[in-house]
């Protein structure tokens, strides 16, 4: 992404220096700027875009996701069965108090 960034300050200021030496007239410039400026963002939206959906289907982006899934999969089961066995235990040992009661 900052390669991105870097090559588009870049290609801004290529642009205004070569037309700094054109002999049009400012709102000219200013429009071509601004055109430009317009197709360089849209060009790096593209390839962002593009980069983003490569790495969400590529092999790694897929086995990423599973891998996470499982992961919180197994740590709710721990957790549900660590509070299951609190519960026993909190219930045998109120049952151990009455009785002693």
């Amino acid at each position: 992404m900052r390669l991105y960034l870097a090559v588009a300050v870049l290609m801004l200021a290529f642009v205004a220096y070569t037309e700094a030496q054109d002999d049009t007239s400012f709102t000219d410039k200013f429009d071509r700027f601004g055109q430009k400026l317009t197709e360089i963002g849209q060009s790096l939206a593209e390839k962002t875009k593009t980069a983003f959906d490569d790495i969400h289907n590529s092999e790694f982006g897929t086995r990423t996701r599973y891998s996470n899934i499982q992961g919180i999969r197994r740590f709710i089961h721990i957790g549900t069965h660590t509070i299951q066995r609190h519960l026993t235990r909190v219930y045998f040992a109120q049952e151990l108090v009455l009785r002693c009661l």
